[in-house]
C-alpha cells in the first residue's frame, strides 16, 4: 500500500503509462457487414443525413434552454441560467461547430468549443 504522496503520484504515472501504452493482442478488424448483422435498426437516409447536418445557432439555443437550472453546458462555469440571460450577447462568439472527416466514409464530428 503506498502512503507517501510521491510515491501515490508516482503510481498513478506508472499505472496510467502502463494502461494506456497496452495494446490488446485480441485487437482484430471488424467488417462492416460483420457490425450491420448485429445490429437489426437501420436509419433511413434521411436520419442519416440529418445526423450530419451543420448544426444550426437556432438548434444549440433550443437545446440550452431546454436543459435543467444550476447546469454548466461548458468548462468555462457559466451555468444555463447566465447563457439565457446574455444569449443576445454570447450567442456568436461561445459556440461554434468545428466539423471534420473521419477515417472512413463521409461522417463528421461535431466539437462546440469556446472562441478566444
Amino acid at each position: 500500500m503506498l502512503t507517501n504522496l510521491e510515491d501515490i503520484k508516482r503510481g498513478a504515472v506508472l499505472n496510467y503509462q502502463n494502461f494506456l501504452q497496452t495494446h490488446p493482442q485480441d485487437d482484430v478488424e471488424v467488417s462492416v457487414d460483420f457490425l450491420s448483422s448485429l445490429l437489426h435498426y437501420r436509419s433511413s437516409e434521411q436520419s442519416a443525413v440529418a445526423l450530419v447536418a451543420p448544426v444550426t445557432a437556432s438548434e444549440i439555443q433550443k437545446v440550452l434552454f431546454s436543459m435543467p437550472t444550476n447546469k454548466t453546458p461548458g468548462q468555462d462555469g457559466f451555468t444555463v441560467e447566465f447563457y439565457k440571460v446574455a444569449w443576445l450577447i454570447v450567442s456568436h462568439t461561445v459556440f461554434f461547430p468545428i466539423w471534420f472527416p473521419t477515417k472512413k466514409d463521409s461522417c463528421n464530428c461535431l466539437i462546440f468549443g469556446t472562441k478566444t
